[in-house]
């Protein structure tokens, strides 16, 4: 799981104010996120390539396959959650 402990450059969803939506959240946000520090960006690099590295190919698969529907629902929320 993502969280601040384990990759320190992220932000935590559950922060996001319920009345914006995602895009707002990150577009508007008054926190700064730029460029994360090298050490930081080599922990995600890290974490994420463990991550994916646990995915079967059948998990890959669906995901690949679900992909048009997924975005379909992105675009009909306008960025926001969509389940």
């Amino acid at each position: 799981m993502f969280t601040y402990e384990t990759c320190p450059c992220f932000r935590v969803a559950s922060s996001k104010p319920g009345s914006l939506s995602y895009r707002e959240y990150s577009e508007n946000s008054e926190e700064e996120y730029g460029p994360a520090s090298s050490r930081n960006m080599k922990q995600l690099q890290d974490y994420l390539r463990q991550a994916w590295e646990k995915n079967s190919t059948d998990t890959l698969s669906r995901l690949v396959s679900s992909m048009p529907k997924r975005l379909a629902a992105v675009i009909r929320r306008k960025g926001d959650v969509t389940s």
